[in-house]
C-alpha cells in the first residue's frame, strides 16, 4: 500500500509546495492539446488510464524484454528466451477508466460550481481548477484499487464489512471516510458511485479542496 501511494502521488502531485504547483503546471500542459488551455471530459478520460499505467519495469527486465524482442526480430524460426511478459495495469482486470473520468470531472465540475455564482456547470476544467481535478482523481482511484473489481462500475453494494477490510488494508483517509459513515449513519454498504460521493462530501467538508495563493491569483 505505501509503494502504491507513493506512485500514486507521483502521478497526482496534491501539496502545495512551490515544487508541488510546478509540476501540476508541467502536468496539465502534458494533458492538455496543443493550441488549449482547458481539459475536456475525453482529454480527462485520456489522463486517468495513464494514472492506471503498469508500474516502472525495473531497469533489468526492461533490458531483458527488448532483448527478447530483438532476438524475435532477428529470426522468428529460432527458439529464444521466452517473451517478458506486458505488466498488469495498477488495476488487474479494470480496461475502461472511462467512468472513473467522468466521476473525477463532473465532481470537479461540481465543486468548481460551489465556488463561483453561476447556476450551470463549467464545461471544461481549467488550470485554476486543476488541483481539484487532481484530488478528484485520486479519490476514485483509490476506490478502484481498494475493492474487488466486480464492483467497479456496477450496482452492487459494497458491504460493511468489506469496507472494514478494505480500510485494513488500505491506510487511506478516503476509506476511512467510509468507515466513518457506515458508523455515524448506519449504512450497511455503498455502491461504487454513492461510495465515490460520500468520500467527495466528505472531502469536501473537511477542507481538502484547498486554494494556494497562486491558484487564487488565478480564479
Amino acid at each position: 500500500a505505501e509503494e502504491l501511494s507513493r506512485l500514486l502521488d507521483s502521478r497526482l502531485p496534491l501539496l502545495l509546495d512551490e515544487a508541488s504547483e510546478r509540476e501540476r503546471e508541467r502536468l496539465f500542459r502534458s494533458w492538455t492539446r496543443p493550441g488549449k488551455e482547458y481539459l475536456s471530459l475525453s482529454d480527462v478520460e485520456s489522463a486517468m488510464a495513464l494514472v492506471f499505467a503498469p508500474r516502472p519495469a525495473p531497469p533489468q527486465q526492461e533490458v531483458e524484454k527488448q532483448d527478447a524482442q530483438a532476438a524475435e526480430d532477428s529470426n522468428e524460426d529460432t527458439e529464444g528466451p521466452p517473451p517478458v511478459p506486458e505488466p498488469e495495469s495498477l488495476a488487474p482486470g479494470v480496461f475502461d477508466f472511462r467512468p472513473a473520468a467522468a466521476w473525477a470531472f463532473q465532481a470537479t465540475q461540481r465543486h468548481s460550481l460551489s465556488r463561483h455564482s453561476s447556476s450551470e456547470l463549467p464545461p471544461r476544467i481549467t488550470m485554476p481548477c486543476f488541483r481539484d481535478l487532481l484530488l478528484c482523481m485520486r479519490y476514485v482511484a483509490e476506490l478502484v484499487l481498494a475493492f474487488p473489481q466486480e464492483y467497479c462500475w456496477s450496482e452492487s453494494t459494497i458491504g460493511a464489512e468489506e469496507v472494514q477490510e478494505a480500510a485494513q488494508r488500505w491506510p487511506w483517509p478516503s476509506i476511512d471516510a467510509l468507515v466513518e459513515r457506515l458508523r455515524d449513519e448506519n449504512e450497511e454498504g455503498f455502491t461504487f458511485e454513492s461510495a465515490v460521493e460520500s468520500i467527495l462530501q466528505f472531502a469536501s467538508k473537511s477542507g481538502a479542496f484547498v486554494v494556494t495563493a497562486a491558484e487564487a491569483a488565478r480564479r
